[in-house]
Protein backbone atom coordinates (compact mmCIF):
# COMPACT_ATOMS: atom_id res chain seq x y z
CA UNK A 1 0.00 0.00 0.00
CA UNK A 2 1.06 3.56 -0.74
CA UNK A 3 0.21 6.09 1.98
CA UNK A 4 -0.41 9.63 0.78
CA UNK A 5 -1.00 12.75 2.85
CA UNK A 6 -3.66 15.00 1.34
CA UNK A 7 -2.41 18.57 1.89
CA UNK A 8 -5.82 20.22 1.59
CA UNK A 9 -7.58 17.98 4.14
CA UNK A 10 -4.64 17.08 6.41
CA UNK A 11 -5.47 13.39 6.74
CA UNK A 12 -3.91 10.17 5.61
CA UNK A 13 -5.45 8.20 2.77
CA UNK A 14 -4.46 4.65 1.99
CA UNK A 15 -4.36 3.95 -1.74
CA UNK A 16 -4.14 0.32 -2.94
CA UNK A 17 -1.12 -0.26 -5.18
CA UNK A 18 -0.15 -3.16 -7.44
CA UNK A 19 3.48 -3.74 -6.44
CA UNK A 20 4.18 -6.20 -9.27
CA UNK A 21 2.90 -3.73 -11.87
CA UNK A 22 4.96 -0.93 -10.32
CA UNK A 23 8.13 -3.05 -10.43
CA UNK A 24 7.57 -3.96 -14.10
CA UNK A 25 6.94 -0.33 -15.10
CA UNK A 26 9.95 0.84 -13.10
CA UNK A 27 12.21 -1.73 -14.80
CA UNK A 28 10.92 -0.71 -18.24
CA UNK A 29 11.55 2.97 -17.52
CA UNK A 30 15.02 2.24 -16.12
CA UNK A 31 15.96 0.08 -19.13
CA UNK A 32 14.80 2.81 -21.49
CA UNK A 33 17.02 5.36 -19.72
CA UNK A 34 20.01 2.99 -19.85
CA UNK A 35 19.41 2.27 -23.55
CA UNK A 36 19.14 6.00 -24.37
CA UNK A 37 22.35 6.73 -22.44
CA UNK A 38 24.30 3.97 -24.22
CA UNK A 39 22.97 5.16 -27.57
CA UNK A 40 24.14 8.70 -26.81
CA UNK A 41 27.63 7.46 -25.92
CA UNK A 42 27.79 5.44 -29.15
CA UNK A 43 26.69 8.46 -31.20
CA UNK A 44 29.37 10.66 -29.64
CA UNK A 45 31.98 7.93 -30.12
CA UNK A 46 31.01 7.79 -33.79
CA UNK A 47 31.18 11.60 -34.14
CA UNK A 48 34.75 11.57 -32.81
CA UNK A 49 35.81 8.71 -35.10
CA UNK A 50 34.25 10.38 -38.15
CA UNK A 51 35.42 13.97 -37.54
CA UNK A 52 39.00 12.89 -36.82
CA UNK A 53 38.79 10.25 -39.57
CA UNK A 54 40.12 7.52 -37.30
CA UNK A 55 40.72 4.06 -38.73
CA UNK A 56 39.38 2.39 -35.57
CA UNK A 57 35.84 3.53 -34.83
CA UNK A 58 35.72 2.49 -31.17
CA UNK A 59 37.38 3.82 -28.04
CA UNK A 60 40.34 3.97 -27.42
CA UNK A 61 40.68 4.29 -31.23
CA UNK A 62 44.04 2.45 -31.18
CA UNK A 63 45.50 5.62 -29.59
CA UNK A 64 45.25 7.53 -32.88
CA UNK A 65 43.88 10.58 -31.08
CA UNK A 66 46.95 10.78 -28.83
CA UNK A 67 49.19 10.67 -31.92
CA UNK A 68 47.23 13.50 -33.57
CA UNK A 69 47.29 15.66 -30.42
CA UNK A 70 51.00 15.02 -29.86
CA UNK A 71 51.92 16.11 -33.38
CA UNK A 72 49.71 19.18 -33.09
CA UNK A 73 51.10 20.19 -29.69
CA UNK A 74 54.67 19.81 -30.97
CA UNK A 75 53.90 22.74 -33.29
CA UNK A 76 51.29 24.79 -31.44
CA UNK A 77 50.67 26.00 -27.89
CA UNK A 78 46.97 25.31 -27.39
CA UNK A 79 45.40 25.09 -23.90
CA UNK A 80 42.20 23.43 -25.16
CA UNK A 81 44.04 20.70 -27.05
CA UNK A 82 46.33 20.24 -24.07
CA UNK A 83 43.31 19.73 -21.83
CA UNK A 84 41.72 17.18 -24.18
CA UNK A 85 45.05 15.40 -24.53
CA UNK A 86 45.21 15.04 -20.73
CA UNK A 87 41.69 13.57 -20.83
CA UNK A 88 42.91 11.02 -23.40
CA UNK A 89 45.77 9.96 -21.19
CA UNK A 90 43.77 9.66 -17.97
CA UNK A 91 40.42 8.25 -19.18
CA UNK A 92 39.74 4.61 -18.33
CA UNK A 93 36.76 4.03 -20.60
CA UNK A 94 34.55 5.76 -23.18
CA UNK A 95 32.33 7.25 -20.47
CA UNK A 96 35.17 8.92 -18.56
CA UNK A 97 36.70 10.09 -21.85
CA UNK A 98 33.47 11.69 -23.06
CA UNK A 99 32.80 13.28 -19.67
CA UNK A 100 36.26 14.87 -19.72
CA UNK A 101 35.96 15.94 -23.35
CA UNK A 102 32.54 17.45 -22.69
CA UNK A 103 33.85 19.40 -19.69
CA UNK A 104 36.50 20.99 -21.91
CA UNK A 105 34.28 21.74 -24.91
CA UNK A 106 30.93 22.67 -23.31
CA UNK A 107 31.77 23.03 -19.59
CA UNK A 108 29.45 20.20 -18.60
CA UNK A 109 29.83 16.45 -18.18
CA UNK A 110 27.92 14.19 -20.56
CA UNK A 111 26.33 12.59 -17.49
CA UNK A 112 24.74 15.94 -16.61
CA UNK A 113 23.97 17.11 -20.14
CA UNK A 114 20.61 17.79 -21.76
CA UNK A 115 19.74 17.29 -25.44
CA UNK A 116 20.79 20.83 -26.39
CA UNK A 117 24.14 20.32 -24.60
CA UNK A 118 24.79 17.13 -26.60
CA UNK A 119 23.96 18.93 -29.84
CA UNK A 120 26.39 21.72 -28.91
CA UNK A 121 29.02 19.13 -27.98
CA UNK A 122 28.73 17.42 -31.37
CA UNK A 123 29.15 20.77 -33.15
CA UNK A 124 32.12 21.68 -30.99
CA UNK A 125 33.79 18.31 -31.59
CA UNK A 126 33.50 18.94 -35.33
CA UNK A 127 35.01 22.44 -35.02
CA UNK A 128 37.71 21.15 -32.67
CA UNK A 129 38.73 18.37 -35.08
CA UNK A 130 38.73 20.63 -38.13
CA UNK A 131 40.85 23.23 -36.34
CA UNK A 132 43.48 20.60 -35.52
CA UNK A 133 43.46 18.61 -38.76
CA UNK A 134 43.57 21.71 -40.95
CA UNK A 135 47.00 22.52 -39.50
CA UNK A 136 48.51 19.05 -39.78
CA UNK A 137 49.96 17.00 -42.62
CA UNK A 138 47.01 14.68 -43.11
CA UNK A 139 48.85 12.54 -45.64
CA UNK A 140 51.56 11.86 -43.06
CA UNK A 141 48.97 10.90 -40.44
CA UNK A 142 47.24 8.29 -42.56
CA UNK A 143 49.82 7.44 -45.19
CA UNK A 144 49.54 3.68 -44.55
CA UNK A 145 45.79 3.53 -45.10
CA UNK A 146 44.18 2.63 -48.45
CA UNK A 147 42.57 6.04 -48.89
CA UNK A 148 43.08 9.24 -50.83
CA UNK A 149 42.86 12.50 -48.92
CA UNK A 150 41.60 15.91 -49.93
CA UNK A 151 41.68 19.02 -47.76
CA UNK A 152 39.05 21.68 -48.50
CA UNK A 153 38.72 25.06 -46.82
CA UNK A 154 35.63 27.20 -47.37
CA UNK A 155 35.82 30.80 -46.16
CA UNK A 156 32.65 32.89 -45.82
CA UNK A 157 31.53 35.95 -43.86
CA UNK A 158 30.44 33.55 -41.11
CA UNK A 159 33.91 32.04 -40.74
CA UNK A 160 35.93 29.14 -42.09
CA UNK A 161 35.01 25.51 -42.57
CA UNK A 162 37.89 23.08 -42.95
CA UNK A 163 36.99 19.72 -44.40
CA UNK A 164 39.17 16.63 -44.39
CA UNK A 165 37.82 14.26 -47.03
CA UNK A 166 38.95 10.66 -47.29
CA UNK A 167 37.85 8.17 -49.92
CA UNK A 168 38.65 4.52 -50.47
CA UNK A 169 41.17 4.38 -53.32
CA UNK A 170 39.14 1.67 -55.05
CA UNK A 171 36.30 4.19 -55.47
CA UNK A 172 38.45 6.85 -57.16
CA UNK A 173 38.02 5.64 -60.80
CA UNK A 174 34.24 5.65 -60.35
CA UNK A 175 34.32 9.13 -58.79
CA UNK A 176 36.55 10.42 -61.59
CA UNK A 177 34.00 9.20 -64.14
CA UNK A 178 31.20 10.87 -62.17
CA UNK A 179 33.16 14.13 -62.17
CA UNK A 180 33.68 13.93 -65.94
CA UNK A 181 29.96 13.24 -66.50
CA UNK A 182 28.98 16.23 -64.34
CA UNK A 183 31.37 18.54 -66.19
CA UNK A 184 29.97 17.43 -69.55
CA UNK A 185 26.43 18.22 -68.43
CA UNK A 186 27.35 21.71 -67.20
CA UNK A 187 26.81 24.78 -69.32
CA UNK A 188 29.96 25.23 -71.43
CA UNK A 189 29.49 29.00 -71.22
CA UNK A 190 30.47 29.01 -67.53
CA UNK A 191 33.74 30.77 -66.83
CA UNK A 192 36.47 29.21 -64.71
CA UNK A 193 35.45 31.34 -61.70
CA UNK A 194 31.79 30.43 -62.18
CA UNK A 195 32.69 26.74 -62.29
CA UNK A 196 34.77 27.00 -59.10
CA UNK A 197 32.03 29.02 -57.40
CA UNK A 198 29.52 26.33 -58.31
CA UNK A 199 31.80 23.72 -56.73
CA UNK A 200 32.00 25.73 -53.48
CA UNK A 201 28.20 26.08 -53.47
CA UNK A 202 27.85 22.31 -53.73
CA UNK A 203 30.30 21.89 -50.85
CA UNK A 204 28.40 24.41 -48.70
CA UNK A 205 25.08 22.70 -49.41
CA UNK A 206 26.61 19.35 -48.48
CA UNK A 207 27.86 20.83 -45.19
CA UNK A 208 24.42 22.21 -44.38
CA UNK A 209 22.77 18.87 -45.09
CA UNK A 210 25.25 17.08 -42.84
CA UNK A 211 24.67 19.61 -40.06
CA UNK A 212 20.91 18.98 -40.26
CA UNK A 213 21.48 15.32 -39.43
CA UNK A 214 23.84 16.04 -36.50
Amino acid sequence: YLIMKMASFQFLKIIPMNIDKFIIEFKEAFNEIVFSYKKMLQELENVIAETFDLSNKHYPFENELEVIFERYLNKYDDKEVNAVNRVCMTAIDIRSFLNGLSLVLVNKKVDNAFDHDIKELKNNINKFANRILSKLDIVELINKRPVDIKKLKISTVDGDDNLIITVDKEQIPKLNKNADDILKKMDKKLTKDEMLYLITMLAEKTLKENNKHD
